[in-house]
Order: C-alpha cells, then structure tokens, then sequence
C-alpha cells in the first residue's frame, strides 16, 4: 500500500499546480494515509482475533482484501491530465533499458520488504526477549507509532501555512523567527538587518572590499 503511494499518487499530487506551502501540506496529509491505515488494521485485527478466535484469519484476509481491491478500481477511474509533449518519454519505455532504474527499483523492493519484516516481526521480539504480550507489543509498539505519526503529519498539514515560520541565525546564535501572517514592514526590515548574513550586511562588507 504505502509503495503504491508513493510510486503512483505522490507524483500525481506533485505536479498538482497548487501553492509551494499547501503542495507540501497535501503531501503530509497523503503520507499521513499510510500511519492511519497501519494503526487501524493493528487495532481492529487485535479486536477481530479476540472475539472471533485465531483460526478465522483467512475471512480476515478477504475483509481487508476489499481495500486495495476498491482503491484499485477507483482509482482507474480517475480522470487524469496527459503530459506536456516536452516531458513524454516515449511512454517510459526508455527506462527498462537504464541501469539505474532497475537498481531503484531492486532498493524500493528490499527496503520495503525490511520494513515490513521490522513492523511484523517488532512485536514478537520484544515477547521473546522481554516477555510483553504480542498484542501489547502491536498496539502499544507498532499501533502507536503509525497513530502518532499519522497525527504529526495530520496537524502538519492542517497548520504549516499558518505557522510557516521565516527563520535566520543572528550573530547572537538565536532565531530571527517571523509567521508568514504577521510578515509587515518591520518584520521585514528584522530579517533585512539581524541576522548574522544579512543582505545588508553583505552590501556593507562588498563596499568596504571595493573601498567605497
């Protein structure tokens, strides 16, 4: 799932023509999919293995079957917009036959296959080795992780163009720290004149070389 986001849709929502600072936010809301997903299915497996029983996981595999199945058709129904004739390259044909292209793609398939095998395979480590419960160790471990990363990405999304913050080091080592809804005369003539590398400062050190 998370390598079918990033192969087929982060593209997609890259050359999206929106804003820089709300492109970046769509981008964190799309990846933010992918934590909640992994937190739902922990979540609601625990619960179905609880009170149906272990042995009924192959219906469980049908229910989730259903996802990415209707993902896929949705997504074929999709309207999308043809490539600029300047940026068409015969269709990607032309990659089967570079090198590279090949060894990004041997590197997506063993980095995912490693971290699937450590989202997996964390919960029963920590009960061979620590004696945690597996389902402790998928909740509080793996469950939890996706859930708070989905969140951080979530609120990153909802709030980067509010608090998008313009920030340079002064010659004091701290922050000239300015939100992009307050960015008036002075805040400008702030990052003009504090910090350490400053444009003024810069002019001033050029004309001091040139003797002026």
């Amino acid at each position: 799932g998370s390598g079918l986001v990033e192969v087929l849709i982060t593209p997609i929502v890259e050359s999206c023509p929106t804003p820089p600072k709300k492109k970046s936010a769509y981008m964190s809301l799309l990846h933010s999919f992918y934590c909640w997903g992994q937190a739902v299915v922990i979540l609601f497996s625990t619960l179905y293995f609880s009170f149906v029983g272990i042995e009924n996981w192959r219906l469980l595999a049908l229910l989730w079957a259903i996802i990415p199945v209707s993902g896929a058709i949705l997504f074929c129904m999709v309207p999308l917009f043809p490539l600029p004739k300047d940026e068409r390259d015969n269709n990607g044909k032309s990659y089967f036959g570079n090198k590279i292209f090949w060894v990004i793609c041997l590197m997506m398939l063993v980095s995912g296959a490693a971290e699937m095998t450590m989202a997996q395979w964390a919960s029963g480590y920590l009960e061979a080795s620590l004696g945690i419960p597996k389902v402790y160790g998928d909740i509080f471990g793996v469950a939890m992780f996706g859930a708070m990363l989905g969140l951080g990405r979530t609120l990153y999304a909802k709030f980067v163009e509010e608090y998008f913050e313009f920030e340079k080091k002064n010659e004091n080592g701290t922050y000239v720290s300015i939100k992009n809804n307050t960015l008036d005369e002075e805040a400008l003539v702030r990052i003009l004149k504090e910090p350490k590398s400053s444009l003024i400062k810069q002019y001033i050190k050029m004309f001091e070389m040139d003797g002026v």
